[in-house]
């Protein structure tokens, strides 16, 4: 959730984000399940014949890599999170560092 400081800055709720984060990992974990359950009925499949074998593999293989672009966009989006909780990390730092030094507000 992204908060407004009094400058009308956008801020970040570093909690907020590590549940994010633990969300996005528990979706990963179903579509790895789903991916790992097509992955065996594309292997069914592949070993009948027929034409529903054949459009029951294309549509397994098809949704596999779905799921793979699904999987690829999840781990981008936690990437971004733990770039932006980090940034705003060291600016609280500095931040810190320099009202420490006494910032030059006198």
């Amino acid at each position: 959730m992204a908060y407004r400081d009094a400058n009308g800055n956008i801020t970040i709720d570093e909690n907020e984000a590590k549940r994010d984060i633990s969300r996005l990992q528990n979706v990963s974990e179903v579509l790895k399940d789903a991916d790992y359950r097509l992955q065996h009925i594309l292997i069914t499949a592949t070993e009948s014949s027929g034409l529903i074998a054949h459009s029951i593999e294309g549509t397994a293989a098809s949704l596999r890599r779905e799921i793979q672009g699904l999987q690829n966009g999840i781990q981008d989006q936690i990437r971004r999170i733990r770039v932006t909780v980090r940034k705003y990390q060291e600016v609280d730092a500095k931040l810190k560092e320099t009202i420490a030094s006494g910032g030059g507000f006198r």
